[in-house]
């Protein structure tokens, strides 16, 4: 018996990381070739034998080269073929690869007949990927939309009165102008309520104080954050905002303001309009109930 088969079997084992070498067939035979090579190394005794096995030539292409190799016999060239998950390779032109390495080995009487067509493989396939169409990124799923905060205020004053027309005026073109919310309770005592986003009505509330007033206080002031969405959707969300026909019309939202001209109604409509009772309490100065 001879060594042939067995000194390249040991090359391409070497030369290979356990992944990119596979033996097959059945268990029992994958064990009896294993055992074979393993007495060839302690030994040299070289068993006649017909392995089969694939060496992984590209991973990125999922390209392999399937090889029959007669071991422990005569020196025949080994059955070579060729396989990969790539569309992007061509099968036939790997194949002429091998029946020309083949056939020049042939002629050349050259040993590692294998191994040189493995290496052969290699390289033709590394021109080969980089002739490869660039693939496209997977389409990534949009992120997830991050709620929109806006911060918002609402603030009531009480005044000696509220009579003359010209503050009403002033007030019904101030609101729209700066999208605040207006409520106000004409008469003595005087109420005015500004709702809407707090840079705005923080504009409000220093033209309010720039006015001429008899007697005038800031009682409630109340912030908070709105992840309603637009400033547009958290005006819709205001409590001022609750009944207003401003909410039905088509179109940007315009805001309006809304007169009462008595102190019950003012209270009765506070609390349709689900103010908190601290803050109707603070800003009438009512009773609390313990």
């Amino acid at each position: 018996m001879t060594s042939a088969g067995y000194d390249e079997l040991l090359l391409l084992q070497a030369s290979l990381v356990p992944e990119e070498f596979q033996w097959r067939g059945t268990a029992v035979e994958t064990e009896a070739w294993q055992s074979a090579v393993a007495q060839y190394e302690q030994d040299g005794a070289a068993k006649k034998d017909t392995v089969h096995f694939s060496l992984r030539v590209n991973e990125a292409l999922g390209v392999w080269m399937n090889v029959s190799l007669d071991v422990g016999g005569d020196d025949a060239p080994p059955g070579i073929t060729v396989s990969a998950t790539s569309p992007d390779v061509s099968l036939d032109a790997l194949s002429a690869v091998v029946r020309e390495r083949l056939a020049d080995a042939a002629n050349e009487d050259m040993p590692n007949r294998t191994f040189d067509v493995y290496t052969a493989l290699q390289e033709h396939v590394v021109h080969m990927e980089a002739e490869r169409p660039a693939s496209k990124e997977p389409a990534q799923p949009p992120p997830e939309p991050v709620p929109t905060q806006t911060s918002m205020k609402r603030v009531i004053f009480w005044s000696h009165h509220l009579i003359a027309p010209s503050k009403r005026k002033q007030f019904a073109a101030w609101c729209p102008e700066l999208q605040v919310w207006g409520l106000f309770k004409l008469g003595y005592p005087g109420f005015l309520c500004f709702e809407g986003e707090a840079d705005d009505v923080d504009e409000m509330v220093q033209r309010v104080k720039g006015m001429q007033w008899h007697a005038i206080s800031m009682r409630v002031e109340v912030s908070w954050t709105s992840t309603t969405g637009n400033l547009d959707e958290a005006l819709r969300s205001c409590l001022l905002a609750h009944g207003r026909d401003a909410l039905r019309a088509p179109g940007k939202l315009r805001v309006d303001v809304k007169e009462l001209d008595d102190m019950g109604k003012f209270v009765a409509e506070l609390r349709t309009l689900s103010l908190p009772e601290d803050e109707i309490a603070d800003a009438c100065h009512l009773r609390k109930s313990q």
